[in-house]
């Protein structure tokens, strides 16, 4: 009997689960059938979640396939929808005892997910409402803000779910389609609990991504590969901070109307931001905020936008990142423009143009960096191959208003690189034109232009930038200006050998680490950072023209200064502007000065010292000649001889505007030698009867001028001078101590009351009477004069005049061939006083009366001498005898007859 009886158990068993299954089928198959199923369902919580289903049924145990899924549902902040065609999946039971959903080998076809908020009352909705889904059996209600009652949460966990299909979402604003397959797991806590989703294959087709209906984020684009999150909290965890539960191996293809997705590798760095539009395509591998090793992702773009230190860059392009493992900083980012503009913020037209520029950013492979360590391996370099400036005068934003210089056109091009890190900044440009319009204020020129700037700092928050190495160069320069212009080309060149520059000085405490600070300089005004720069700068440079001093001079008291030179210097700066320490040397062999009407050349230097600074700083201006020539400007050569003199001006509030400044300029010479005393004959009428024939004379002067008044001296020594005077000679010693003691510079109108003109051991040889007697001295002195400084001179004057006795005017008029006898008397006189009034101008000197008047004897005489005839007379009486020569048309005669009333008749016409 017992052989028998294991088929008989096993007999019933199979029939008692037999009958189990069937009554399982027909109990679940008809409460799936069943719509009051449905209605008891959402009676437990409504307020929810909402369930339906077109039609379900089981062939085992917990496990349901169904058609025409829909659910709904509500939390505290969100609202949601559900449905699917067709779906399957098993359930464990007991465990929703414990409030634990747990769902295994879920298969689902055509998904539709929506989402939206509930509306949060600090938050304004009127823009993005319309453009929410909608919910189906929900209105748009508040967010839910009454304190959670304590309850355990439902924890929900989904194995094995397989999705496959043409798939539809509606999250917030955003609408998407996909088609393809998933597979993965997922949980979810309620009550803010964590979520996790485990994505092991995905391969998915999207259609365009739009944003509010008609905005597109991007279009066709597929995903390959894995994709997950790790268990995070989604009340505390939202947009970017996702990142750090993310991880993704796949390969994805995708058709962008944004590029901003890059910034996340860049960090923002340096205010860093990339965008435009274009295709992304390979492998990216991402861990929880970290790239991984194996990324190659290229994009490309003809709208590749690029945003760094206020600048717009936009142009053709593409970018390649990814990574190598045997670098600090692995993750590698290149951008690389093929055509491109570069453009200033508010600006219509490109500040550079061309191509080849390349951008290559590198860095630790944190997206999300957790600590200053990490971000501090970031670097971006630039490099430029040749980009176009179209117009030099865009630049001239980068330069302080304060500052003189000025960009006026012209083009260019540039080339060079950048490198920045977060604690260093390395800086090699070079700018270079053919024809650029520079100027300084109304000074205008234009010229070759070389440029380099040249910046390291290996300590950006701690130390100023070296500027070592850079120059500015310009060739074939040729000067204009708003009155004059130079046909003539020079050259100059000026290279930095030393210095420091610091900018952002009061920034550096609001900073952490570079990647601040280049933020707040991105957001300064361009033309601020120099100008609130400060530090010192040694330098060097040759210039071929110093016409350049102009700008400061201003052609003051009509001075000027030509020549080339070699300069050194130190420019200390506060402020973007020169500051007391700042100290420049010129020097020069062939150095020219124009010195009112009078050019000199030598070997010279100048120096320029700031004095005082600020916006309109003070400056000393030093110059100086030694052994050099002078002459009057419109002469040939030069006659006055190892000439040595310095200028020296303070030039106050120089702003360089078109302001002409008011300056005092002291003028010194201290030695120079007259080789040739003839050069004096040029202040003379072509025919007055005195001509300098010979002679040399030492030359000292003194001078400080204002525009308005002038005090110093002038004194000339000739021992040998010698001269004709109407055809005799006279020679002797000549000496002139001239004073000046007021005036009007700028007019070249000097006062020169007091000065005085000496004559000793005066010789007279004539054609019949030779004066060689013993020392002779006259003395002339100025009571009263003005002189007009130029070419002819104009001078007016009231003289007094002393001579020693009358000799040699007694020779002249022996030489006129009658001599009375009673002249011998007249040569005894001694002690000769007199006066004179004397105006000279237009190459015509008048002389309304000269005389010398004793008790017993005088002398007087009135004339004109004009460029090309003399008219005059002399008359000369001792007691009751006198004597007359006159002169004429070129004509001389002597009267003895009525000759009183003849001279007191005559009146000059000038």
């Amino acid at each position: 009997m017992n052989i028998h009886r294991g088929p008989h158990r096993l007999l019933r068993l199979l029939k008692i689960a037999f009958l189990a299954e069937l009554v399982y089928l027909l109990l679940f198959n008809t409460l799936l059938y069943l719509p009051l199923t449905q209605t008891v369902v959402n009676l437990i919580r409504p307020e929810k979640f909402q369930v339906s289903w077109e039609s379900a049924w089981t062939w085992y145990p917990f496990r349901v396939h169904a058609r025409g899924i829909s659910a709904n549902g509500q939390s505290r902040t969100q609202q949601w929808q559900l449905a699917m065609p067709a779906a399957s999946g098993s359930i464990s039971l007991l465990p929703l005892l414990l409030k634990r959903v747990r769902v295994s080998n879920v298969a689902a076809v055509d998904i539709s997910y929506k989402q939206r908020p509930r509306l949060r009352s600090d938050r304004n909705y009127d823009d993005a409402l319309p453009f929410f889904p909608a919910i189906e059996g929900r209105a748009v209600l508040p967010a839910e803000t009454r304190p959670r009652k304590k309850k355990r949460p439902w924890k929900i966990a989904v194995n094995g779910l397989r999705a496959s299909g043409e798939h539809v979402f509606w999250i917030y604003q955003f609408q998407g389609r996909g088609l393809g397959d998933f597979e993965g797991d997922l949980t979810y806590e309620t009550r803010g609990g964590p979520f996790s989703l485990d994505g092991r294959r995905v391969d998915l087709e999207l259609d365009p991504l739009h944003i509010n209906r008609d905005t597109e984020v991007f279009r066709q684009s597929s995903i390959r590969g894995r994709l997950g999150f790790a268990p995070f909290r989604p009340r505390e965890n939202k947009g970017i901070s996702l990142l750090r539960y993310l991880w993704l191996d796949a390969y994805i293809h995708v058709d962008l109307d944004s590029l901003a997705f890059i910034n996340l590798f860049t960090a923002n760095f340096g205010d860093l931001r990339i965008d435009g539009r274009g295709k992304a395509h390979g492998l990216l591998k991402f861990d929880r905020g970290r790239v991984l090793e194996g990324t190659s992702l290229s994009v490309t773009s003809d709208q590749l936008s690029l945003q760094l230190l206020g600048l717009a860059v936009e142009g053709d392009g593409k970018l390649a990142l990814s990574t190598q493992s045997d670098r600090d900083d692995p993750l590698l980012l290149a951008v690389d423009y093929r055509d491109l503009q570069v453009t200033h913020p508010g600006d219509s037209a490109p500040l550079l143009t061309g191509r080849d520029l390349g951008l290559a950013f590198s860095g630790d492979n944190y997206v999300l960096p957790e600590s200053d360590a990490v971000e501090l391996r970031h670097t971006v370099g630039f490099t430029i191959d040749g980009l176009a400036v179209p117009d030099l005068a865009r630049l001239q934003r980068y330069l302080p208003p304060k500052w003189p210089f000025e960009l006026h056109g012209g083009s260019g091009e540039l080339r060079g690189s950048a490198r920045l890190t977060p604690t260093s900044v390395a800086v090699d440009l070079r700018l270079d034109s053919a024809r650029a319009a520079l100027g300084v204020r109304q000074y205008h020129f234009v010229t070759n232009l070389d440029a380099a700037l040249v910046l390291d700092n290996p300590s950006v928050l701690t130390g100023p930038t070296e500027l070592s190495g850079s120059y500015v160069k310009l060739g074939d320069a040729k000067l204009t200006s708003d009155t004059r212009s130079d046909s003539r080309a020079w050259q100059a060149s000026l290279e930095i050998t030393d210095g420091y520059l610091s900018v952002l000085e009061e920034n550096r405490g609001e900073a952490d680490h570079v990647t601040d600070l280049l933020q707040i300089l991105g957001h300064q005004q361009s033309h601020e950072l120099l100008g609130n720069s400060r530090g010192a700068v040694n330098f060097t440079a040759e210039v071929s023209s110093l016409a350049w001093i102009a700008v400061l001079l201003g052609e003051n008291y009509h001075t000027g200064v030509a020549g080339k030179g070699t300069i050194a210097g130190e420019l200390h700066l506060a402020g973007g502007l020169p500051t007391p320490g700042t100290d420049i040397d010129i020097s020069s062999p062939d150095l020219q000065v124009n010195f009112l009407d009078y050019r000199s050349y030598g070997d010279g230097a100048i120096s320029l010292q700031v004095k005082q600074g600020g916006t309109a700083p003070d400056w000393l201006l030093g110059i100086a000649l030694k052994d050099a020539d002078l002459r009057r400007k419109d002469d040939s050569a030069s006659s006055i001889h190892n000439v040595n003199l310095d200028l020296q001006a303070l030039i106050e509030d120089v702003s360089f505007d078109r302001t002409k400044k008011d300056f005092a300029m002291q003028f010194r010479m201290s030695s120079a030698t007259v080789t040739d005393m003839s050069v004096f004959n040029r202040y003379l009428p072509p025919d007055a009867p005195l001509q300098i024939e010979q002679g040399a004379a030492d030359l000292a002067a003194e001078l400080v001028m204002q525009p308005d008044d002038a005090d110093g001296w002038l004194k000339l020594r000739a021992p040998q001078f010698e001269a004709q005077i109407d055809g005799q000679s006279v020679s002797g010693d000549l000496s002139a101590d001239i004073r000046v003691g007021g005036g009007t510079p700028k007019n070249m109108l000097f006062d020169i009351s007091g000065s005085e003109l000496r004559l000793d051991n005066v010789r007279v040889s004539g054609d019949r009477e030779t004066f060689q007697e013993g020392e002779w001295s006259a003395v002339f002195r100025l009571l009263q004069a003005d002189a007009t400084w130029g070419q002819p001179p104009r001078i007016y004057a009231d003289a007094e005049l002393t001579v020693s006795d009358s000799r040699p005017v007694v020779a002249l008029f022996n030489n006129q061939g009658y001599r009375p006898d009673w002249l011998t008397e007249l040569a005894t006189l001694e002690d000769i006083q007199g006066n004179a009034t004397l105006a000279m101008a237009d190459n015509t000197i008048v002389i309304p009366m000269a005389r010398a008047v004793s008790d017993k004897a005088e002398i007087r005489a009135k004339g004109v001498i004009r460029e090309d005839s003399r008219d005059g007379m002399i008359y000369a009486r001792y007691k009751k005898l006198d004597a007359l020569v006159k002169f004429s048309g070129g004509h001389k005669n002597l009267d003895i007859i009525k000759v009183r009333e003849t001279f007191d008749a005559y009146k000059p016409r000038p």
